[in-house]
Formats: C-alpha cells, sequence, structure tokens
C-alpha cells in the first residue's frame, strides 16, 4: 500500500479558557458526521499568528469580554522552569 504524502495539511489552533469558578470552556459540533467535544478553536491562516486566529476561532473580536494573553508553551516553561 504505496500511498503518497499529504501534500496540504491544516495547523489548528484551541484555546483552554476558564472562568473564576475554575470551570473550561468547551465546544460541542457536529463535522464529518462525527459528534465532537472540543477546546473552542480552529484553523490558522496562512500569514497569521496563532492569537489572531485564536481570537478569530473564538468569538466575534467586538464581543470579546476577556484577554487572550498566555500561550501554554509560555505557560509551560514558565511552569517548569525551562529556559530556551
Amino acid at each position: 500500500m504505496n500511498q503518497a504524502p499529504p501534500t496540504k495539511f491544516t495547523i489548528r489552533v484551541y484555546g483552554l479558557f476558564t472562568n473564576d469558578q475554575n470551570e473550561i470552556l468547551i465546544t460541542d459540533e457536529f463535522q464529518l458526521n462525527t459528534q465532537m467535544t472540543k477546546f473552542p478553536g480552529g484553523g490558522l491562516h496562512f500569514g497569521e499568528g496563532t492569537m489572531d486566529c485564536l481570537k478569530r476561532e473564538t468569538l466575534n473580536p467586538d464581543e470579546l469580554t476577556f484577554p487572550i494573553d498566555k500561550h501554554v508553551a509560555n505557560l509551560l516553561k514558565r511552569t517548569l522552569n525551562i529556559k530556551m
């Protein structure tokens, strides 16, 4: 079974949003004939930054009522005290 490698792929960006009660926001979606529960987010457009993608995919920017200001990589570096 010789399959050619994919010539196209989509980079996905997801957010982990919590409120004051430490509840996590999840979304329920139906795609590809499958019911999915996942974190909010979506596909990265060419030339777009990850934070811009997350803002675009999560809410209408005019309705954004909370800051999106941390990357998981940055949180992990601080939490694990990793120096890069």
